[in-house]
C-alpha cells in the first residue's frame, strides 16, 4: 500500500477548497427568500439599529433600460416580444401586491415568486449592481432589491 506524500494531501485540499469555492458562486449569492427573517420576527435586542440602506437604480441605468425597453416595443424597430417581467401584463398582480412595491418595504415570497430575472442582454449593458443587490423585473417595474432580505432599494418603472 502507497502513502500519499505532503504534497497530494496539499494539491487534494486545494482541489477541494476549488470546488468548493465553485459551488458557493453558483448557489450561494443566490437571493433565498427561505432565509429571510421577516422584520415582525426580528427582536429589538438581536442586532444594533442599522440605518437604512440606499442603493438607488441610477439615472445612467435607467437611461440603458428605457433603451433596451423602446427597442422592443411595438414603436421600436425590431419590433421584439419584451421578456416576462418586463412586458405589462393586465392583472398580472394584485392591487395589494402593487402597494407592496414601495421603497423600503420588505418584499414578499409570494411576490418574489412573480419576479423574474433581468434579460441576460440588458445585464450585460448595465453596469454592474452594487455587492449584496440584485435588479428583477415584475409587472412592468424594474426593482432592486437586497439579496438577503429582500429589502426594496429602489423601484423603476418602465415607460415605453
Amino acid at each position: 500500500m502507497k502513502t500519499k506524500s505532503a504534497a497530494e494531501y496539499m494539491v487534494l485540499i486545494a482541489l477541494c477548497l476549488a470546488v468548493g469555492c465553485i459551488i458557493y458562486r453558483q448557489h450561494g449569492t443566490l437571493p433565498t427568500p427561505v432565509y429571510a427573517a421577516a422584520p415582525s420576527l426580528a427582536l429589538a435586542t438581536d442586532a444594533p439599529s442599522q440605518k437604512p440602506v440606499s442603493v438607488p437604480i441610477t439615472s445612467q441605468e435607467r437611461q440603458v433600460i428605457r433603451d433596451y425597453v423602446s427597442l422592443r416595443s411595438d414603436r421600436g424597430k425590431l419590433k421584439k416580444a419584451l421578456p416576462p417581467g418586463l412586458a405589462r401584463k393586465a392583472g398580472s398582480l394584485t392591487p395589494e401586491s402593487r402597494k407592496k412595491l414601495v421603497k423600503g418595504q420588505t418584499m414578499s415570497a409570494e411576490l418574489y415568486r412573480e419576479c423574474h430575472p433581468l434579460p441576460k442582454e440588458l445585464q450585460t449593458r448595465l453596469p454592474s449592481a452594487p455587492l449584496g443587490t440584485t435588479m428583477v423585473a415584475v409587472d412592468g417595474k424594474i426593482v432592486r432589491l437586497a439579496r438577503v432580505s429582500l429589502e426594496i432599494l429602489d423601484v423603476f418603472e418602465i415607460q415605453p
